[in-house]
């Protein structure tokens, strides 16, 4: 109901602004599906409250960002149990400024909403640059948190991959010999 009130409008944007138009109208879409299930009268917060959200949610990856343990694959603390437990419970007493009530596994759910989030944005913009496209048309994120949460990129990043075999200059030279006619 709502978008189809806006096409008259959209017919008027120009050519050239269409694709930031429907980035932005795709982002507010996107922000509002993966809300939490609420209430109805709780699902559109003031602008305050919303913003409140994000404020905190920012520190609140700032401090997981200053627990590798959670995050840093090649950490010798991301193996250890009971440092992963121990920064959970650290990351989780932040949590429950803001979520009273929250616990561990919500946590671990938010958490893992926002990474995922992020990986698809990262995902479009990589996308975006293998395809030929000019600087003009490479996505860019709209996502609120996307800057806070590229810390742990160059873990999600694949080594250089190398080969295992070995082949001899002698083995070489006799495969081309056998080779010839």
């Amino acid at each position: 109901m709502l978008f189809k009130s806006l096409l008259p409008h959209v017919k008027l944007i120009p050519p050239h602004k269409k694709l930031r138009f429907q980035r932005r109208i795709h982002a507010v879409v996107e922000e509002f599906a993966y809300l939490e299930q609420r209430p109805l009268d709780e699902e559109f917060c003031k602008m305050a409250q919303c913003e409140e959200e994000k404020k905190f949610l920012l520190e609140l990856i700032d401090m997981y960002r200053s627990l590798p343990a959670l995050w840093q694959i090649k950490s010798k603390e991301y193996s250890d149990r009971q440092k992963k437990d121990s920064a959970y419970e650290t990351l989780l007493l932040k949590y429950r400024e803001h979520y009273k009530e929250g616990t561990k596994d919500e946590l671990k759910k938010k958490l893992t909403a926002l990474r995922t989030k992020f990986r698809k944005e990262l995902k479009k913009i990589n996308d975006s640059q293998k395809s030929g496209a000019g600087t003009a048309e490479v996505y860019e994120s709209s996502q609120w948190c996307f800057d806070a949460l590229l810390f742990p990129v160059e873990q999600e990043t694949p080594a250089p991959s190398t080969s295992t075999i070995q082949l001899s200059q002698r083995d070489t030279t006799q495969e081309v010999s056998d080779l010839s006619f």
